[in-house]
């Protein structure tokens, strides 16, 4: 509550369109992940609820790039909106099957970050500039790399741009 204070006023306004609980998942946390996961749910989700009440924020959310934690959110309380990043790409769609129908039918918004999954699907299979093509922060896979030339192959045929 305190950080979100210090955001109005450092910014000069009344009321913040959206705020996002950043980047608790497994990956960032560790072996703390449970109870992190545990500590949203018991107080930051309650403290952001009261904060949207009484109209200091818009709305709020998760910023993360695990669809399961999204979903294992969305069973125990209601957001607005979900940042999630490149799991709803070219390449990667792990959030098709589940997490977006739950969306639709819970009314969450959603805002896909990091839609070129890091690098490659921007500069293709083969960068201009002669560096490894990245995905997810890495130097990509070869089988990656591989359905990366296979759709810009589909793009170039119907004079599209694979960005």
């Amino acid at each position: 509550m305190r950080s979100i204070e210090d955001r109005l006023q450092r910014l000069g306004v009344s009321r913040l369109d959206i705020v996002y609980i950043h980047d608790i998942d497994r990956n960032t946390d560790g072996t703390a992940y449970a109870q992190c996961f545990e500590d949203v749910v018991a107080e930051a989700i309650p403290a952001l609820a009261e904060m949207r009440e009484a109209g200091l924020i818009g709305g709020f959310g998760l910023g993360v790039n695990d669809v399961r934690v999204c979903v294992d959110l969305l069973a125990r309380v209601d957001l607005d909106i979900l940042l999630l990043a490149g799991r709803y790409t070219l390449l990667d769609q792990a959030a098709l099957a589940e997490l977006l129908p739950l969306c639709v039918r819970r009314d969450v918004a959603i805002v896909i970050g990091g839609p070129y999954n890091s690098g490659i699907l921007a500069t293709g299979a083969h960068p201009a500039d002669g560096t490894v093509p990245y995905f997810n922060y890495a130097p990509a896979p070869a089988e990656l790399v591989a359905r990366v030339a296979a759709i810009e192959a589909v793009c170039a045929d119907f004079d599209v741009a694979l960005r």
